[in-house]
């Protein structure tokens, strides 16, 4: 009896293996066919790469100067405008618009 369910089980797993490695690479052949145009030419290749870097980089450079103006509205609601030229000087905007967007890209 139990060798008779470890039969089915097996034939059962060989089903699904075969079924799964059908699918994929039926969805890989068809992506790598939509795609073959595009990575043909290094133009195209270099235009994805700059694609992809910027799809990135944006949300980055955005969440982080939202955060920047979220803190400096904190700082001005803690010390009602007198902590602000603390907290802006040189290093606050070299950091803020020089480095931050070197580091998302």
């Amino acid at each position: 009896m139990t060798e008779d369910k470890a039969q089915r089980q097996k034939r059962i797993i060989n089903i699904i293996g075969k079924e799964w490695k059908s699918t994929f690479s039926n969805l890989n052949s068809a992506l790598f066919i939509t795609l073959l145009p595009l990575l043909i030419t290094v133009q195209a290749l270099i235009f994805i790469y700059l694609v992809m870097k910027f799809a990135g980089a944006i949300p980055s450079l955005l969440i982080t100067w939202f955060c920047a103006g979220l803190f400096l509205t904190g700082i001005i609601g803690m010390g009602s405008g007198h902590l602000l030229k603390f907290v802006l000087n040189a290093q606050w905007f070299i950091s803020l618009f020089l480095l931050v967007p070197l580091f998302s890209l």
